[in-house]
């Protein structure tokens, strides 16, 4: 009873009413044998709010799920429980909102050891918290100091669930408040010195600054250096060539929004994080695995805690499921590289990503930043449909890695054009032609194609560093009819190509060979050498004739024949063979290395190439600034030299 009454003498030095004497005098009264059961009905989280005195234990406690469930649980619990002066001393000025969540239950934590323990069952030594820490014990004479410097104020309130001991301050909550923030612990770790000089970068001061709060709660799964130069290892990549958008996302995924210890975590269980992604939880003897299966990660070290959260150390980075798929794909070079960042966000904005994905051993050339640049394409401009077009077009349903490609061509080299050519994702009426020309790759004449060869599981990729493959939507016919219309892009009013197709139409009519049908048939690939207006109007002035029906129709339709080729011929395959046959007779045309195509006629009427590789669906256009003459007009009045 002197214990008690000695605690009793504290506490009204502490201010407590009268009815809380009363009630500890009966208390005392009632329970002089410690090892009596507890016959108090109501639980300590409802004793502790009946008394004033405690009102700022009751409110700390009551906002921590972990405290209140065991402060209202059935098992037994001792409560070394703070007065109110206790915590006003301890917060200092501050509320119990400016304390880290986690900070607050550590401290609340290491004030509740397990089991009922009276006063007259403490004995000098110490005591094991629930927070991990230890209480020393020190008895002098009939009262007690706790850690040197803490007294009991009231003994032995019971609860049905346990003791409750009010104390005059809170108990070594200094370690608890020293901390450091998530931030800082990382930056004294030396093997997190990659994490962080990824969040000290300036790239991603969103995430330092939360890691940085006070007030943040979190919990921070840390890869080590070893697990990030495993993944660059593994992707081939440097970590600043990686989209700052990409390493935010996975750094995302490496966060909770709450502070989780490892004894929280429950096997089988999913936790999501600030990325809105699930990281499944497999516990097998002790140790913790994170995604367990093909990505699987351990944790290595647990619970480093901070002043806004805890550390779990793991020994790999985890992957978000999202970017798992990706991952031994053609879209994963790309996914990972600054460089093809428009490209990604078109594929996106395409939702086209899945059916890359899904697609077995393919080969896709890949646009860089730069080559959409060049080719005046902003994805943002665009609609999904027109961008999935686009892309698909720049896909074979075939691994082809750049040995095949050289194979292909080489076994090539003897036909009419050392070209090869391959169907697209588009479907089959949409191929893509690739040439050679000074070691060179060029598909569709102009697109220059760099043959990085960059293999994945599912195919190869290879970079096209300046230009994007458009794919074809008319027909050359209908090519030139837009044009003659003054609708295409860069013509006035007047339009351009009328006479050419004046005169298709002529001879179409009346020459007896339907041009108009060959430039028109979707299953043709011609190449079309295509004169300008300007270059019939020079014609027609140097044979003396004043319009297109002088001259006689037969002589047009050879002349006209003697612009086709039967076979689709980009600028690219005209300089690497310069003698490609036409319909007329077999007879060839001469190419210069300017892309000055020389006529059989010495009549200095040679044509220039003035806009070159324009691609229709059945076939390819080169626009040249004079006609093209199989034999001699200029000296027979627009009559065909018999001679030829």
């Amino acid at each position: 009873m002197n214990k008690v009454i000695d605690s009793l003498t504290h506490v009204c030095t502490r201010g407590y009413g009268l009815a809380l004497l009363a009630g500890l005098f009966f208390l005392a009264s009632c329970n002089d044998d410690n090892d009596s059961p507890l016959t108090q009905d109501n639980d300590l989280s409802e004793v502790i709010a009946e008394n004033p005195e405690l009102s700022s234990f009751e409110a700390a406690s009551a906002d921590i799920e972990e405290v209140s469930g065991l402060l209202r649980g059935t098992e037994s619990y001792t409560v070394f429980a703070p007065d109110n002066e206790a915590f006003n001393t301890f917060l200092n000025g501050r509320s119990l909102n400016d304390i880290p969540e986690n900070v607050l239950k550590n401290v609340l934590l290491n004030h509740v050891v397990a089991g009922q323990l009276r006063a007259g069952d403490l004995e000098n030594g110490t005591l094991t918290t629930l927070g991990g820490s230890d209480i020393t014990v020190a008895r002098q004479g009939d009262s007690f100091l706790l850690n040197g410097n803490v007294r009991i104020l009231a003994a032995d309130i019971e609860a049905s669930n346990g003791i409750i001991h009010v104390v005059n301050a809170v108990m070594d909550h200094e370690e608890d408040m020293s901390m450091g923030s998530i931030a800082e612990e990382v930056v004294n770790r030396d093997n997190l010195s990659t994490l962080e000089a990824i969040l000290t970068s300036g790239n991603y001061d969103a995430l330092l600054n939360a890691a940085s709060d006070p007030s943040a709660d979190l919990t921070l799964f840390a890869p080590d250096n070893e697990a990030f130069a495993n993944l660059l290892m593994l992707l081939d990549v440097e970590l600043g060539d990686i989209p700052t958008g990409v390493v935010e996302d996975i750094l995302m995924y490496h966060i909770l929004g709450e502070s989780v210890m490892s004894g929280e975590l429950m096997d089988g269980t999913a936790a999501t994080t600030m990325l809105g992604e699930d990281i499944t939880v497999m516990i097998d003897g002790g140790m913790v695995t994170l995604n367990p299966g093909d990505f699987a990660v351990m944790v290595e070290e647990a619970d480093i805690e901070a002043n806004n959260g805890v550390i779990h150390q793991i020994g790999g980075v985890l992957v978000p499921p999202s970017v798992q798929s990706i991952l031994g794909t053609v879209v994963e070079p790309a996914y990972f590289s600054k460089d093809f960042t428009t490209l990604v966000a078109a594929v996106v904005k395409a939702d086209l990503l899945g059916a890359l994905l899904a697609a077995d051993g393919v080969t896709l050339f890949a646009p860089t930043n730069q080559a959409f640049e060049n080719a005046g394409i902003n994805v943002d401009d665009l609609d999904g449909e027109t961008l999935a077009r686009v892309l698909k077009y720049h896909v074979l349903p075939v691994n082809v890695p750049a040995g095949d490609l050289v194979a292909m061509l080489d076994a090539d080299y003897e036909a009419p054009v050392n070209q090869v050519s391959a169907h697209t994702l588009l479907g089959d009426n949409y191929e893509l032609y690739f040439s050679r020309l000074n070691g060179m790759f060029y598909i569709n004449g102009d697109t220059k194609l760099d043959p990085a060869n960059i293999m994945t599981d599912q195919g190869t990729v290879h970079v096209l560093p300046e230009g994007v493959l458009m794919p074809p939507t008319m027909t050359i016919a209908e090519i030139v009819q837009m044009y003659a219309s003054g609708e295409a892009e860069g013509t006035d009013e007047d339009g351009e190509f009328n006479v050419l197709l004046a005169a298709l139409t002529r001879a179409t009519n009346e020459g007896g060979f339907d041009f108009l049908g060959a430039v028109s048939n979707p299953e043709a690939n011609l190449t079309v050498f295509a004169p300008t207006d300007e270059a019939f109007m020079k014609l027609l002035n140097i044979t003396n004739l004043s319009q297109l029906e002088d001259i006689p129709v037969e002589v047009l339709t050879d002349v006209l024949q003697y612009h086709v080729i039967i076979v689709p011929f980009f600028s690219v395959d005209l300089l690497n063979n310069n003698a490609p046959a036409t319909l007329y007779s077999s007879i060839s045309i001469q190419v210069t290395d300017n892309l000055t195509i020389v006529d059989r006629e010495d009549d200095n009427m040679d044509a220039n190439i003035i806009i070159a590789d324009v691609k229709a669906t059945n076939g390819v256009i080169h626009a040249i600034d004079n006609v093209l003459l199989p034999f001699d007009l200029v000296d027979n009045g627009g009559e065909e030299d018999d001679e030829n």
